[in-house]
């Protein structure tokens, strides 16, 4: 090919051009598949509540909506509910001698559960993120579990 003619050429020709718009257009439909209707989707079904189990056992359930606890008639006396700036501040007790406890905070706004304090040894539970509408906050020490109750996704537990 001589110099002159590839000067001359066009840089992109009609069949390029809609091959470009094409590839372009299915990785935006893709995109908008796997991320943007996904987020829409766990935004409008979010979460209702959550629930905290002890040894396989549910103590507390929490209904975002309405506010309401439900309290298992068996911990009646081992949890303690009060009213904080963020929301609620819950105390669960092991023991009828209130030695072993794990505290969670539940905001109100943002619709989330995070454990606050334990005072087992290890305090690793303290460290895990929030529970919105996935995940689930597990800790080991106490066999206490803490999951929403409902949600469309699924985060594996971390143990602490």
């Amino acid at each position: 090919m001589s110099v002159e003619r590839v000067k001359k050429s066009k840089p992109f020709y009609l069949k390029d051009i809609a091959v470009y718009s094409a590839v372009a257009i299915i990785v935006l439909i893709l995109f908008m598949a796997f991320v943007i209707i996904p987020r829409i989707n766990a935004s409008t079904n979010g979460t209702a509540g959550f629930s905290v189990e002890v040894d396989g056992k549910t103590v507390v359930t929490h209904d975002y909506t309405s506010h309401d606890f439900v309290i298992d008639k068996d911990f009646l006396d081992l949890v303690e509910i009060e009213d904080c700036t963020e929301g609620y501040l819950v105390t669960i007790y092991l023991s009828q001698e209130k030695d072993g406890f794990n505290q969670l905070l539940v905001n109100k706004t943002e619709k989330t559960v995070k454990m606050l304090d334990s005072d087992c040894r290890s305090k690793q539970c303290t460290y895990l993120h929030e529970v919105s509408d996935n995940g689930i906050i597990y800790c080991a020490p106490r066999k206490l579990k803490i999951t929403p109750t409902s949600g469309s996704g699924f985060i594996p537990p971390v143990t602490g």
